[in-house]
C-alpha cells in the first residue's frame, strides 16, 4: 500500500494531491504503525490465513472531513458482521466484535456538554436518540412477526431501522427538504429487495416527514445540527476515536480490526478492547458520559 492517506473529491471522487505537511506525515505514520502491528498476527478466515489486512485512510475534500478507516482492496471488511464473528480468527482465537451505540448522535450529545452543563440532567443515562414518537406509524405487526419466523431474524426490529436511517439522514443532509427525499428512496430501494434483505418490512405507508419532525423533537437538543451536512465532520472525529482505540490496542501489545465504529479482537482481550474505547472516546470528546459500548 503506497498511499495509506489519501484525500478524495466529494463529487468526483478523484484523489487530490497534498502537500506533505508535518500533520499529513503524522497521519502517514499512524497509518503504517497500525498495518505494520497487523502483519504481525496471523488472521484467518475459515482456517485459511487471509493475504495482507493493509487500512487506509481516505479523507472527504480536505483533512478535515471524513478520514475513516478502509481495508485497501475491501477484502475482510466486506464480510458480513455474522461471518467474520464466526469464522475470523487472529492467532487462533475466535474474535468479539464491539460497537459504539447511535455513534454520531451521541458523539453530538458529547460535544454539547461543554456548551450546556444542564444536558447530562435533560439526558439521562436510559436516553435512545432512536426511541422518538412512532404511535402515528402504521405498522403490521403479525406480518413481521411471521417475517422474523420465516427467516430466523431474532433481533428484527424495522421501526427502529427506519428512525436509526431516518436519524443518519438528518444529520448527513443539507435541509429538511433532502432528507424527506432520501428517507423515501430509502424506503423504495428497500421494497425492492428480496424479502429476506428487508430493513423496513411490515411498515405500512410511512410519513417521511413526520418520522424526521419526530425524531429532530425527541433530540431538540442537538437539533440545530440537524440538515447541515455534519456527518462528513464527524467521520473525521470518529475517525480520531477509531485510532485512538488501535493505538491504545497495540502499545498493549494487541490489534484490532476497524469496522469503523466498531472493533474486532480475540476473545480473551475483549476487555481490554472495551476500556480503549471508553478512554479513546473520553480523550478525544472529553468525556465519556454518551460512550455507549456494545457487543455484537
Amino acid at each position: 500500500l503506497l498511499e495509506p492517506v489519501v484525500v478524495k473529491d466529494r463529487k468526483t471522487k478523484e484523489q487530490i494531491f497534498i502537500e506533505n505537511t508535518e500533520e499529513f506525515l503524522r497521519m502517514v505514520s499512524k497509518m503504517d504503525n497500525y498495518n505494520q502491528s497487523l502483519s504481525e498476527v496471523q488472521i484467518e478466515f475459515m482456517g485459511d490465513p487471509l493475504p495482507l489486512v493493509e487500512y487506509k485512510r481516505s479523507f472527504s475534500g480536505d483533512l478535515f472531513h471524513g478520514g475513516r478507516l478502509f481495508v485497501h482492496g475491501g477484502g475482510i471488511q466486506l464480510l458480513p458482521e455474522e461471518y467474520r464473528l464466526e469464522h475470523i480468527t487472529i492467532n487462533g482465537e475466535k474474535i468479539v466484535e464491539l460497537d459504539y451505540k447511535a455513534n454520531h448522535p451521541y458523539m453530538l450529545y458529547s460535544l454539547y456538554l461543554d456548551e450546556n452543563s444542564g444536558i447530562s440532567e435533560i439526558i439521562k443515562d436510559d436516553f435512545d436518540p432512536y426511541n422518538a414518537d412512532s404511535s402515528f406509524l402504521q405498522v403490521d405487526s403479525i406480518a413481521i412477526a411471521k417475517h422474523k419466523m420465516k427467516y430466523s431474524l431474532t433481533k428484527y426490529d424495522p421501526v427502529r431501522n427506519l428512525y436509526k436511517r431516518a436519524l443518519l439522514l438528518s444529520i448527513n443532509c443539507v435541509n429538511f427538504d433532502q432528507t424527506k427525499r432520501t428517507l423515501g428512496n430509502e424506503l423504495f430501494k428497500d421494497n425492492l429487495r428480496d424479502e429476506k434483505d428487508r430493513e423496513f418490512f411490515g411498515i405500512i405507508k410511512p410519513d417521511t416527514g413526520k418520522i424526521i419532525q419526530s425524531l429532530a423533537d425527541h433530540n431538540y437538543v442537538i437539533e440545530k445540527e440537524f440538515y447541515n451536512d455534519r456527518g462528513v465532520w464527524l467521520q473525521n472525529l470518529d475517525s480520531e476515536i477509531a485510532l485512538r482505540v488501535i493505538d491504545l490496542m497495540i502499545q498493549s501489545g494487541e490489534v484490532a480490526l476497524c469496522y469503523h465504529d466498531s472493533f474486532c479482537c480475540r476473545e480473551s482481550v475483549e476487555g481490554l478492547l472495551y476500556a480503549a474505547m471508553q478512554q479513546a472516546w473520553k480523550e478525544v470528546l472529553g468525556s465519556d458520559k454518551y460512550c455507549k459500548i456494545s457487543k455484537k
